[in-house]
Formats: C-alpha cells, structure tokens, sequence
C-alpha cells in the first residue's frame, strides 16, 4: 500500500493508517475527507427533501476534496524536500530559501481549497434550511458540523504554515482572506442552526 494514493483505500485501511507516526495521513488529509463526506450528505439531505439542487456545485467541491485527502497529505514534501537542499554557496543559500518558501505556499494554498470547498457546501445548505425534510434534518445538521470542523481544521494548518513564510506582506494577504472566509462561515452556521433549531 506503500504508493497507493489514499482515496484509495479501504475504509478500515485508512483508519489504521492514520494510527501509524507517517502523518500520512494527517490531520489535513482527515479535514479534506470530512468535508468531502459532508458534501455526500448535503447531496442525500437534498434528495430527501426533493428540493431542487446545484449538483454539480456539490460534486465539483466533492471531487477538489477527495484530490486533497492525498494533495494534503504530501503538501509539505516540498519544504521537506527544500530544506535537504545544500547551503555552502550564496547562490545555494537563495536557491534554498527560495524553494522553502514555494513549498509553504502549496502547504498553505492545499488546506485553504479545502476551506473553500468546505465553505460552498454551506453555501448550498444554506438555503434548505427551513425546508429540510423532518427525515434529514439531523443529517444536515450534522453536514453542517462536519463543514464547520474541515475548515477549522484546515486553518489551524494554514496559521501553523504561515509561520514559515518570510514575506509580511503575503503573510497578511493570506490571514485576511482567511479572516473573510470565517466571517462568512460564522454568518452561515448561524443562520443553518437558527433555523435548524440548534
């Protein structure tokens, strides 16, 4: 199973293997998995409601997020990889740096798609929230929690890689978006759950 990407494993295999010390895998891996099961269960709370729904919005987020159970689990080989690279040399040292800092931003850039993937699956509950069947109103709720721990999740990755990065400037770029995308979140969850009755 050593190559075998993820996605691809068995269920009870990719619960144990998250058991072992790789982190692989991790808890980013885990957050995009959440989510993309909260897309599942948005697609069966529509159905049972017999609302009309943008399925392909849903699937489109499904599938980005069933990419990044593996895309997060080897989103840091780069730095990984990087900072193995030699240092003798000036030039070494910028080549160095330079590859360090390509590989926070796609170890930033994969968990932030599995917040915006997470986010358009509230979007789309959002509005069946006072027409939720009786019969699956306790799975969207549920949706909704599931969406709510992928982004929070995905975050924590996100603040503990930003660390990493040397220019303040994109630093910052990235914790507004991220301050907007939670913004947004908390509006939605409390409008869902209001109405949910939670």
């Amino acid at each position: 199973m050593k190559d075998k990407p993820l996605i691809s494993y068995e269920l009870d295999q990719y619960i144990d293997k998250a058991q072992d010390t790789s982190s692989l895998p991790g808890g980013g891996s885990i957050c995009a998995l959440v989510a993309s099961l909260a897309g599942s269960l948005t697609l069966m709370v529509y159905k049972l409601s017999k609302k009309d729904l943008d399925q392909d919005r849903v699937l489109e987020a499904i599938d980005l997020l069933k990419t990044n159970v593996d895309r997060d689990a080897h989103a840091f080989d780069q730095v990984v990889q990087a900072m193995a690279l030699p240092k003798e040399t000036e030039e070494e040292k910028k080549i160095r740096s330079e590859k360090i800092q390509a590989g926070y931003r796609v170890a930033i850039q994969v968990p932030l798609a599995t917040v915006k993937s997470s986010l358009d699956i509230l979007r789309v509950l959002a509005p069946l929230r006072d027409q939720v069947s009786i019969y699956a109103k306790s799975d969207m709720a549920i949706a909704v929690d599931m969406c709510d721990l992928a982004i929070k999740g995905s975050i924590q990755t996100i603040n503990l890689n930003l660390k990493g990065l040397k220019d303040g400037q994109e630093v910052q770029a990235f914790e507004e978006e991220i301050r907007d995308l939670v913004e947004e979140k908390e509006g939605l969850l409390d409008l869902i759950r209001r109405d949910l009755g939670q």
